[in-house]
């Protein structure tokens, strides 16, 4: 039996298996317990998404016009179906924490669409005074869509910033908080953390460098 075949199609969509994959989990006792974990946090997930979130006292800026909830980035859900194994295989505490909150970001921007429908540049800079903060990144780089958000009960700030065809999602929380950074990437500064998150789930690294935000307090 090819149990990581099995496997790859159960975290591919918890919700729907196939006949094939029903029966060999009737015949696999590992595979059957490995299901029940992964069913397990399939729901602690959508109990996440589904938390009220109560309104932030930011500035309305509209930044975009109002798209139904239909996409998100291919490389924000490569990246929740790793999570999802690595947080089923049950790591160490600190670890369990950084792949949480960095799930936490990746289905929040699963929940914001629109975040990447607009193409026009816009300002944050009101958004960020807010925060006491003022953000700058790489020339070449310009803002299309700015909204307050939360995480894990922290009030923070959703950037997306485009160059070319490129696309980088930035979220600014604060506090120092763990992050996963085989996934993402993160700095920290003036009691901040800012973690920017690739299209693609390769190279976190590597946009962060070349986007290179600073932040500084105002």
């Amino acid at each position: 039996m090819n149990c990581d075949y099995y496997r790859e199609q159960l975290l591919a969509d918890p919700l729907h298996r196939s006949a094939e994959l029903e029966q060999h989990l009737d015949q696999c006792a590992e595979c059957r317990q490995y299901s029940v974990q992964v069913d397990a946090f399939e729901t602690e997930l959508r109990g996440s998404i589904q938390r009220p979130v109560e309104p932030i006292p930011f500035p309305d800026i509209s930044s975009t016009s109002a798209w139904p909830r239909r996409w998100m980035t291919k490389g924000a859900i490569a990246a929740m179906l790793l999570l999802t194994l690595a947080l089923v295989m049950k790591p160490d505490s600190t670890q369990h924490e950084a792949l949480a909150i960095t799930s936490d970001i990746l289905h929040h921007m699963a929940d914001e669409p629109q975040a990447f429908a607009s193409a026009e540049v816009i300002d944050p800079g009101k958004l960020l005074a807010v925060m006491g903060a003022k953000l700058e990144v790489m020339k070449g780089w310009y803002p299309t869509y700015a909204n307050p958000c939360k995480i894990r009960g922290a009030a923070g700030l959703h950037i997306v910033y485009r160059r070319g065809k490129e696309v980088a999602t930035v979220i600014l929380l604060p506090g120092k908080l763990p992050v996963d950074d085989s996934h993402v990437a993160a700095r920290y500064s003036n009691g901040m953390t800012v973690v920017v998150i690739p299209s693609s789930p390769t190279e976190p690294d590597q946009l962060l460098a070349g986007l290179d935000p600073v932040l500084y307090p105002l």
